[in-house]
């Protein structure tokens, strides 16, 4: 049979199969053209194949509302389209392996099925142009299967070299669930995609990001690499068609990079304290430098060592902030984790160097005014080892100051708030843990101090509620924890 008659059979078989897509078994026909190379047959077929299976397209509704757990139906569909692709996804990988393998005839995993012999350079043929067929089809699904395949293999230029739209959502996507090590390399693509697609501002922020991750995978020489690449991106719009360039994130990115450099100067040359301090840590505001350096040097001045921690948690929550608004997305998670690995080193030493009020005041005004909630900043210290009697002590002075902010702040009673939170949240524990090392001396001096707080305090709220009605959900709570109180102190 010649070529032209061979080509004809195949398409006109083709045809018939995709009449009949949704039941085929497409295994076993994908298996017999790769027999004979008919690359375009097998993605034309398994398209066909999966748009009748899921002809409302919900896998794709499915991954954009990452994958909830409730949407049966959408994993279903999930799960029927990868299927169908999954038959693509072997034959990229059936002829990447002869690529690897120098030339030859690998057995195709799915069917046992080998094709005729081919040179390393015809197999390479063959995967660019399957790569390039599939990502040039209108099957959002099907890209997400082949980049997925791409990134799993490392190979990158070729997802470059083939970036759709849909390779945004892919390594975003990726970005949220990545490892440390993988999330660089996500984080690199990202970058560079959105630099191929003149999206300047976006690449220079990928790129700021990478340079400040907190990541032993990163090296200082690769930061500063990051951070010229991110001031050229940043600069780049100015001659080209996208919006102009942003003057300050210009200015910030240059300021960076002048921190970098004096790593570099601290990498290659020995200083004593002062220089560290005045020369380095106080120029490029390194609060976490700063606060070291004051420890080591034996520097207890109160006014000194409160305000580079209200700085250093400033810093932390334009962290947050700026990596909030980026791809790869910030959580209160992180940036509790991100305190509580400085605070460590601190929190045991004597309050001339770990100033616990002021501390936990600033906190709570950055929190109350992002309405971050009221419990995730005490089980932060409560994890770092701050007793729960101290911390309601702390609270309680804080709330008995009357801080106009809270009011300007629009959450007047914040702080009731939190140690009401406070101390439910110690009384469950006691509950659930059936602790009993507390004496009932303990627990007779906890509940002698805070229900006469409690009781004090819902007075003054009662006589407020007629004209604000929102101290009502407050009242009711505070309520339920001096029963609960009252009962604790009983108990023993």
């Amino acid at each position: 049979m010649n070529s032209d008659s061979q080509d004809a059979y195949l398409y006109e078989s083709l045809e018939m199969f995709k009449k009949v897509a949704a039941s085929v078994d497409l295994v076993q026909v994908c298996g017999y053209y790769q027999q004979v190379n008919f690359c375009e047959g097998i993605v034309d077929l398994c398209i066909s194949a999966a748009a009748k299976r899921d002809p409302n397209n919900l896998a794709l509704l499915y991954c954009q509302n990452l994958k909830p757990a409730d949407d049966l139906l959408g994993r279903e569909m999930f799960s029927a389209r990868q299927e169908c692709y999954q038959c693509i996804l072997n034959m990229i990988h059936y002829y990447h392996s002869i690529v690897e393998n120098g030339g030859g005839s690998i057995p195709d995993g799915a069917n046992k099925l080998c094709s005729k012999s081919l040179t390393a350079l015809e197999a390479r043929t063959f995967f660019d142009g399957v790569v390039s067929e599939c990502l040039s089809k209108r099957d959002e699904m099907l890209h997400f299967a082949v980049y997925h395949w791409l990134l799993e293999f490392g190979l990158h230029e070729k997802i470059l070299e083939n970036a759709t739209q849909s390779l945004e959502q892919v390594l975003v996507s990726q970005a949220r669930n990545s490892s440390e090590k993988d999330l660089v390399v996500i984080l690199d693509l990202l970058w560079k995609f959105y630099e191929k697609n003149d999206q300047y501002e976006q690449a220079a922020n990928i790129l700021c990001t990478l340079a400040e991750r907190r990541s032993t995978s990163v090296k200082l020489s690769q930061r500063v690499n990051f951070l010229g690449r991110a001031l050229v991106s940043a600069k780049s719009s100015v001659s080209k068609s996208g919006p102009p360039v942003n003057p300050e994130l210009v200015k910030e990115i240059e300021d960076k990079l002048e921190k970098e450099d004096a790593m570099n100067a601290l990498n290659s040359e020995l200083f004593n304290l002062t220089q560290l301090y005045s020369d380095f840590a106080s120029t490029y505001n390194l609060s976490e430098c700063k606060l070291a350096t004051i420890v080591v040097a034996g520097h207890s001045d109160p006014t000194t060592v409160e305000f580079i921690w209200l700085e250093l948690i400033d810093n932390l929550f334009k962290e947050f902030l700026t990596e909030k608004n980026t791809s790869s997305g910030s959580s209160i998670e992180s940036l509790s984790t991100r305190f509580a690995i400085v605070a460590k080193d601190y929190v045991e030493k004597s309050e001339q160097f770990f100033p616990l009020t002021s501390i936990v005041n600033h906190l709570e005004k950055r929190s109350c005014e992002l309405k971050m909630g009221v419990s995730w900043i005490f089980s932060l210290f409560i994890q770092l080892g701050i007793d729960y009697h101290v911390l309601l002590m702390v609270y309680i002075d804080l709330w008995n100051n009357k801080e106009k902010i809270w009011k300007m702040l629009g959450e007047p009673h914040h702080l009731l708030c939190v140690i009401d939170a406070l101390i439910r949240q110690f009384l469950d524990k006691l509950l659930a843990s059936g602790d009993h090392k507390i004496s009932s001396l303990a627990r007779n001096e906890f509940s002698e101090i805070m229900c006469p707080f409690v009781s004090k305090e819902l007075v003054s709220l009662t006589s407020l509620a007629s004209g604000d009605p929102s101290c009502r959900p407050l009242i009711d709570s505070l309520k339920r924890s001096l029963t609960s109180l009252e009962r604790f102190s009983l108990s023993h």
